[in-house]
């Protein structure tokens, strides 16, 4: 979500005014609610000690890094805890260095600004953009 969770409510109340004035029927799977609820919820679920995998993405401002965002995925692909880290604090460095899958999208950007901010990331990252241009070639 671009900006950082602080805007999720303004997103959520966006969502609902959209489908509430609809002109035509609006199908959202998982509903605003239900998405709304699982958010909450992986926010006050504790980081754990070894996820399978990690989510992430960072939000800039200029040349600065104002927030990381973390989500922890177990082998079968469930989301389990989302973590939201200001600017380049230790928690979001621990993660990133440890040697876990991460997956992210646009990669390359933030790779070169975590490096620029001297933030080590290691173990193997795979960028969503290169799996879909792989998984459906010739599409734009």
């Amino acid at each position: 979500m671009r900006g950082g969770w602080k805007f999720l409510p303004t997103v959520i109340s966006d969502l609902k005014l959209a489908r509430r004035n609809a002109t035509s029927t609006v199908y959202m799977t998982p509903s605003v609610e239900s998405l709304e609820a699982s958010i909450n919820a992986l926010q006050t679920t504790p980081w754990p000690s070894q996820p399978e995998c990690v989510v992430f993405d960072i939000e800039t401002a200029g040349e600065d890094i104002t927030l990381i965002g973390l989500l922890a995925v177990t082998k079968a692909g469930v989301p389990v805890a989302i973590k939201q880290v200001s600017g380049t604090g230790q928690e979001a460095r621990d993660i990133l260095a440890s040697s876990v899958l991460k997956v992210g999208h646009n990669v390359g950007f933030d790779l070169l600004k975590l490096k620029l901010e001297g933030i080590e990331v290691n173990g193997e990252v795979d960028d969503s953009i290169v799996m879909d241009a792989l998984l459906h070639p010739g599409l734009p």
